[in-house]
């Protein structure tokens, strides 16, 4: 899900310091008390599975199927749609238990596995999407993420390559696998994969964030200052944004 963006005019910000309009916003201080000792600087989406563009994920095909298979599959989506995880996964198990090469089923319950942030567990059903389907680019994108979550960026790195590689418009992937990069020091490369995110989806608050992040890490400050206010016109609430744009200022000598 993206940030949301509020109707404020970005103009009417300017009319205040950063630091002022990042310390000011209710429950700030206490929240960046709790994240005071977290340096990562990136910004990451949650991959959106029931919204996806293109609508390319599978749908449950039950149509030469027995009534009592039709009925675990409407059931089975009901609870992932619900956010009943657990109970979607036992449901998933059983059509596999009937339908061992369900990719659908596979694909739900990898999902589901990475929503209760089970990622070993989620990459073994990802895995099985992608021996039955190669050309998959969500199982590639999931499987991404699971890695990226689990500290294992080159090899995330390589799962959001392949998902760009079979679907290069997905704005979503090219900004994770510049989280990934970035992780890794490769401060340059993931500014590319932001920006191009960016150019994909220029509503994608978090690219152009992460973009930001980024170019302040190299000391490009008016880079960082150019980017954070893109960021800002889209989500004038973001109190992150604020500040590391108001940090990039100071550095410029721009009290």
């Amino acid at each position: 899900n993206y940030l949301y963006s509020q109707e404020e005019n970005p103009q009417e910000i300017e009319e205040f310091s950063d630091f002022d309009n990042f310390w000011n916003q209710e429950g700030v201080f206490e929240k960046m008390t709790d994240l005071a000792e977290d340096n990562s600087y990136i910004a990451n989406s949650y991959r959106n599975f029931l919204e996806e563009p293109k609508n390319n994920y599978p749908n449950i095909n039950a149509s030469n199927e027995s009534q009592a298979l039709i009925k675990l599959e409407e059931e089975a989506l009901v609870f992932f749609k619900e956010g009943e995880y657990e109970k979607s996964i036992k449901h998933f198990e059983k059509i596999l238990e009937i339908n061992k090469n369900n990719l659908s089923s596979y694909h739900y319950k990898g999902v589901s596995y990475f929503r209760l942030q089970k990622y070993s567990n989620a990459i073994t059903d990802f895995n099985k999407v992608i021996e039955i389907d190669p050309n998959y680019s969500p199982a590639y994108g999931f499987r991404g993420d699971c890695k990226y979550f689990l500290n294992k960026f080159e090899s995330a790195i390589f799962d959001f390559s392949k998902a760009i590689e079979i679907n290069p418009d997905d704005s979503y992937n090219f900004n994770m696998r510049g989280c990934a990069k970035q992780q890794l020091g490769q401060l340059e490369e993931s500014i590319k994969d932001y920006t191009k995110a960016y150019s994909l989806d220029n509503k994608n608050s978090f690219a152009i964030k992460n973009s930001g992040m980024a170019k302040l890490l190299l000391d490009d400050h008016q880079g960082a200052i150019d980017d954070l206010t893109k960021a800002i016109e889209i989500n004038p609430k973001d109190a992150g944004s604020f500040l590391n744009r108001g940090s990039s200022k100071y550095n410029l000598n721009d009290f």
